[in-house]
């Protein structure tokens, strides 16, 4: 995520703005514009997106989005928005968990764009989405595949998914 004064932003440029409504529950329109700007690539073009935006590289990251946010007439909208995944980061045998990772950034972009990018909170967007991503892969009964791939790959990530676990356990969300 970044802010709109960057000059690399312009290749984010959504063609049709999105409105955020604040009053009304737009996830659900929110994700359609985020499934249309997705854009699913290998390391190289995650490398590129991520330089690009953050100036930095993760070799371990399997996804990264951008959302920037307006204001005209009073009204906040979204203008720029891309979501980079890196599909090749799952190999052959977790392509089924890259819909987790889209789920992740999407609803944390989501978060983002319509809090303004402040803290709703005691738990950042980045935390509530990863326990999104987590509820969405129990309920799917892929959580425990989804823990081992990032075991692998990211001990960081790992952690987070096991802390997103026990807090979404203890609210009494998951029922076995």
């Amino acid at each position: 995520m970044i802010n709109a004064q960057s000059a690399t932003l312009e290749q984010f440029r959504l063609t049709v703005p999105y409105l955020i409504q604040p009053h009304l529950r737009t996830f659900h329109t929110f994700k359609q514009m985020a499934y249309a700007n997705t854009h699913y690539t290998s390391y190289e073009g995650q490398q590129r997106f991520e330089e690009t935006v953050f100036g930095r590289y993760s070799s371990r990251s399997t996804a990264a989005y951008v959302v920037a946010t307006g204001t005209k007439d009073e009204q906040r909208w979204v203008t720029h928005f891309s979501i980079s995944l890196n599909t090749e980061a799952f190999g052959t045998k977790n392509t089924n968990l890259i819909t987790y990772a889209q789920a992740h950034e999407i609803y944390e972009a989501w978060l983002d764009a319509r809090n303004n990018h402040q803290q709703i909170s005691n738990l950042s967007h980045h935390q509530l989405a990863r326990q999104y991503q987590v509820l969405l892969a129990f309920q799917d009964r892929v959580f425990e595949q989804m823990i081992s791939f990032y075991r692998k790959i990211s001990p960081q990530e790992y952690r987070e998914f096991l802390q997103a676990f026990d807090q979404i356990k203890k609210r009494g969300h998951l029922l076995r």
